[in-house]
């Protein structure tokens, strides 16, 4: 499966629907985790007051609920994702919800966001998504609007590791599954920095996420987990290569 094949990538998530929001329950403590960690640090920026919040990649409404159970407003918010079947799964009102590919943002005229958000959405986009997507965010940010994305971190032991292992791995174990993708988008962090400011961002701020290394975070989830967090705050150059996604926070320069 490609990463350039929108077709196959919606039929993968429409697939994975069914059981996705176990990844933010006690049933799979690694992505429990990690998507736990990303969310509080990409929400923290949010203010107490409303503001409006386009969600682009919003599965089944990960960043939704987690503003709910902030007690946030959430009246402004607006979710697109490829994916029917992964908005059906979630708590995000209908009339709130986008179908499609980014490309319905170019189509459609809503603009004026307080915040954008693409959380574990650039993983599986083609070069010319990757190409269009910041620059789209800019033209439906407000002025001193903010765009929170993240990235699969190219440098981190992880991704090569996830490289290697997933060949050796028979087809049918990754079948349906986003380890069964033959290529995912990986960014270097000072590539992934200069993407956003060659499309007119600065860069505010920059975290690295998920301090554990496949295959030991499914084989010993807890235990990757427990060092993980022994190893999140350290502030040594090396963090970069312990951690598997980087989250860039951006606003207009």
């Amino acid at each position: 499966m490609s990463r350039h094949d929108q077709k196959a990538m919606k039929e993968l998530f429409d697939t994975l629907s069914g059981s996705y929001n176990d990844r933010k329950t006690s049933k799979n403590p690694f992505l429990s985790y990690f998507n736990g960690q990303r969310l509080r640090l990409s929400a923290a920026v949010l203010p107490d007051s409303p503001s409006s919040v386009l969600d682009i990649g919003a599965g089944t409404g990960f960043l939704y609920d987690y503003l709910l159970e902030a007690g946030l407003d959430t009246s402004s918010y607006l979710a697109l994702d490829l994916s029917s079947k992964m908005l059906e799964q979630s708590s995000i009102p209908i009339n709130q919800r986008l179908v499609g590919s980014i490309t319905v943002l170019q189509e459609n005229e809503i603009q004026g966001f307080d915040f954008i958000f693409c959380l574990g959405l650039t993983t599986y986009l083609s070069d010319v998504e990757m190409d269009m997507l910041p620059k789209l965010c800019m033209s439906k940010l407000k002025g001193n609007g903010q765009i929170i994305m993240s990235f699969t971190n190219r440098s981190s032991l992880n991704h090569y590791s996830r490289t290697i292992i997933k060949n050796l791995i028979p087809k049918r174990f990754v079948k349906e599954k986003v380890l069964g993708l033959k290529t995912i988008r990986a960014e270097r962090p000072l590539d992934a920095c200069d993407l956003m400011i060659d499309s007119g961002f600065k860069i505010d701020a920059l975290y690295y996420l998920n301090q554990t290394i496949f295959p030991f975070n499914w084989l010993f989830p807890k235990l990757s987990v427990r060092l993980a967090k022994l190893v999140k705050d350290q502030k040594s150059a090396r963090l970069k290569w312990w951690s598997s996604d980087i989250l860039i926070i951006a606003s207009k320069a």
